[in-house]
């Protein structure tokens, strides 16, 4: 019996994105590592089954350096424009209590 793999995860210019979405496999990580949300939250929130969000941590895990890149880089846009995604994430949750 032969095996398929399933991969939900593509690169657009170096960047790892789930396939078929607009999601950067380094929001999922920082979501679930920096932001301690759960499996089930991201996968709510960002429209993603729990399979698509395993991935991106499973790819994550294979490609710490990349993501931890991207990730910081992000977090230094974010710090100049104002905006950190903890603080987003923190505003969704809440706004999904009110």
């Amino acid at each position: 019996m032969a095996t398929i793999p399933i991969n939900y995860i593509e690169l657009r210019e170096g960047i790892a994105y789930i396939i078929g979405t607009s999601v950067k496999v380094a929001v999922i990580v920082s979501s679930y590592v920096y932001a301690d949300s759960s499996i089930e939250w991201i996968s709510e929130n960002y429209d993603l089954t729990p399979a698509q969000v395993h991935t991106a941590l499973a790819y994550y895990y294979d490609h710490p350096t990349e993501i931890n890149r991207q990730h910081h880089t992000s977090q230094q846009l974010a710090q100049k424009i104002g905006t950190a995604l903890s603080d987003k994430i923190e505003q969704l949750r809440q706004s999904k209590h009110d």
